[in-house]
């Protein structure tokens, strides 16, 4: 078997893991782009990110800032530290872009139901 069969053969298996993986939600989550096998280094990710952040209590706020920290974090590929901050964020003001991020952290973590669950919750808060 040559290397691109092998290359082939593993992209195959890791996109049915996948797929079996997310068929189990009533969405298409996660909102990530795979290029190829995943490894910390070479998917290609996008972030939920608060962008549209209105809330000016001094709680919300620092749960914003929290969930910047664990979303520059996931960037980075430190899926621990990113964990840290989420959970935070989602003590101090659970949110829909919270809880995907944290599903991205958990499957990253690979801890697969985890990851779903949060990304249900996000689904359920924001159902867009």
């Amino acid at each position: 078997m040559n290397s691109f069969t092998r290359r082939f053969a593993r992209t195959a298996r890791v996109a049915r893991t996948m797929l079996a993986t997310t068929q189990s939600l009533s969405h298409t989550p996660p909102r990530s782009v795979y290029t190829r096998a995943p490894t910390a280094h070479s998917i290609h990710r996008t972030y939920a990110s608060d962008a549209g952040f209105t809330n000016p209590s001094a709680l919300a706020r620092q749960a914003h800032d929290a969930m910047s920290l664990g979303t520059s974090a996931l960037t980075q590929g430190n899926a621990q530290q990113a964990q840290t901050h989420l959970e935070h964020a989602l003590q101090l003001h659970p949110t829909s872009d919270a809880h995907y991020n944290m599903g991205i952290c958990q499957y990253m973590l690979k801890n697969i139901d985890c990851a779903i669950e949060h990304w249900k919750k996000s689904v359920q808060m924001d159902p867009k």
